[in-house]
């Protein structure tokens, strides 16, 4: 806890995910547009004989080949950057503009200084409950006791308040007079397949990608049930699997178990018993957990035994990768991610701008 007033606000009080960067866009010097050599180009010449590209073998090819990948790759990584950036800017931009514009607008009905206005919006005092709960959340993070770090996350906390009352005051006002940021957020295209709860024809789509043993994939869980419970009829949740099996060795395994008990339609009940078991995980827990479950013991251990649940799994890791995801947990709304572990406060603000756009 000793530098959390470092951090951003965003995170002063959110935890790191598994992996800490979930979307790799690195930066990269902007390499000039080159033509691969045919496999009839000239390369050398011996003698008479004119030596192509053709005739320096399989091992070159496939260099060849290899190389022209990575430029395509690298090409792609950068014209996503460029454009998450752009619109990030923009959207930043024009939502200050309009803040202080909406901001002028209301001071001038008020007959009150714009300074004033911000004065008066109320922030809820922070109790020693509160700054328990937040403790007791981060204890493992901060790694202190609560009486040695009180004052500082009091502090933090209060300012954290303070920039979400702001913040909602002046979405009051963007509402009140009629103003909207039109600049399109940065949406990652993924297919929204796999278990799945909600209306099939919500407006608003959150597909998950999570791993079983992720602690913060864990934590998210809470966030994600408040979110479904407020939203029963706006919002659709999809899971995929994205087991870091580098990180979690029992990953994978769960979401085999978790796969074939999709196959007998009790993903649902048994992604609640893994995540609340999270540090049994294991064969004696998913027959347990099955048989708790009535599914049938036969078909259940056949499906496990079997690998058919391997082809989903990896599926979902395949895809994860195309979008460069490579951390948990990964919450996709509507295409707009959300990386590592989110307050249901951050979730719900996606979901009501993307509820207003439609």
């Amino acid at each position: 806890m000793t530098r959390i007033l470092n951090r951003p606000r965003a995170r002063r009080l959110s935890t790191l995910a598994c992996v800490a960067v979930a979307v790799t866009l690195p930066l990269l010097p902007v390499l000039a547009a080159t033509t691969p050599p045919a496999n009839t180009a000239p390369v050398a010449r011996l003698g008479s004989q004119t030596i192509s590209t053709a005739d320096l073998g399989d091992s070159t090819a496939e260099k060849l080949k290899k190389i022209t990948s990575n430029y395509d790759r690298r090409r792609r990584e950068l014209d996503a950057e460029e454009h998450a950036t752009t619109q990030e800017t923009l959207s930043s931009a024009a939502e200050q503009y309009l803040n202080d514009r909406v901001l002028a607008l209301e001071a001038t009905k008020t007959h009150k200084s714009k300074e004033a206005l911000l004065k008066e919006v109320k922030t809820a005092p922070v109790t020693d409950a509160d700054m328990q709960k937040v403790y007791d959340e981060h204890a493992r993070e901060i790694k202190r006791p609560l009486a040695d770090v009180a004052a500082e996350l009091r502090k933090v906390m209060e300012q954290d308040r303070a920039d979400t009352a702001r913040s909602e005051y002046l979405a009051s006002l963007r509402t009140k007079y009629d103003a909207h940021v039109l600049v399109e957020p940065v949406r990652v295209a993924v297919d929204a397949t796999g278990p799945s709860t909600g209306p099939a024809d919500a407006k608003v789509t959150i597909v998950m990608f999570s791993d079983f043993q992720c602690p913060f994939c864990l934590k998210v869980m809470p966030s994600v049930r408040e979110v479904m419970a407020r939203y029963p009829t706006s919002v659709r949740l999809v899971y995929r699997h994205l087991p870091l099996t580098g990180l979690h060795p029992n990953a994978y395994s769960a979401a085999e178990a978790a796969v074939c008990a999709d196959r007998q339609q009790q993903f649902w009940p048994f992604l609640d018993a893994l995540f609340e078991h999270q540090k049994q995980l294991g064969a004696e827990l998913y027959t347990a957990t099955a048989r708790q479950l009535h599914l049938d013991d036969a078909a259940f251990s056949a499906c496990l035994k079997s690998g058919e649940a391997k082809p989903t799994i990896d599926a979902d890791v395949t895809a994860a990768d195309e979008i460069g995801i490579t951390g948990t947990p990964a919450l996709l709304i509507n295409g707009r991610l959300l990386a590592g572990y989110a307050p249901a406060s951050a979730i719900t603000k996606i979901i009501d701008d993307e509820l207003a756009r439609r």
